[in-house]
């Protein structure tokens, strides 16, 4: 890809390479990771309260992050096209993850499907969103694998703490990565270099 259709790449897939908004939504993820592998769960009053603050603070991170990026990088305003296959999209995904973690706690699988699905649509949310690179391909292989753990004899909640724990760091290693991929070919606003 020349440097010009890896800038058109960014501009028009630009709130997707915004990667370090990523980065905090692993919070809650990983929290809810480390109760699994500790035997609790997010029940009761302390741990209701440390959930909500982890995805409080996340997403104060995420609206503080969004607007470092727009002071960094500038605003790039998406066409109404762009706006509506990202909101079909975005619907689209927290259906089928949605309808995944509904149908493993009814059908109760020998595999947690709402890994598998999760990894399914990263995939294909990454492919739809400015291509899929080595790291979306890895991050959601190792979120799929971690779903299999069972077929190996791994009980219920070690599987569910990998999978969530893995998951954070998957958002986290993609986010980076996105950002720096960001920063490497869209400069920053003349104000800010």
């Amino acid at each position: 890809m020349n440097d010009l259709s890896r800038l058109q790449n960014v501009t028009a897939n630009y709130e997707a390479y915004q990667g370090l908004r990523l980065v905090p939504t692993a919070l809650p993820i990983a929290y809810g990771g480390v109760a699994a592998l500790a035997g609790g769960t997010l029940e009761g009053a302390v741990g209701l309260a440390a959930f909500l603050g982890s995805v409080a603070l996340a997403v104060g991170l995420g609206i503080f992050i969004g607007r470092w990026y727009e002071e960094r990088y500038g605003v790039v305003r998406p066409t109404k096209e762009q706006k509506r296959a990202t909101a079909m999209k975005s619907l689209a995904a927290v259906g089928v993850v949605g309808a995944a973690a509904v149908a493993g706690i009814w059908l109760d699988p020998p595999v947690p499907v709402f890994g598998l699905v999760m990894a399914a649509v990263l995939a294909l949310y990454y492919r739809s969103a400015g291509g899929m690179r080595a790291v979306h391909g890895v991050a959601t292989a190792a979120i799929a694998l971690v779903s299999l753990l069972p077929l190996v004899g791994v009980a219920d909640g070690t599987t569910w703490g990998a999978l969530f724990l893995t998951t954070a760091a998957a958002f986290v290693v993609i986010g980076l990565a996105d950002h720096r991929y960001l920063s490497v070919v869209l400069p920053p606003t003349p104000e800010q270099a």
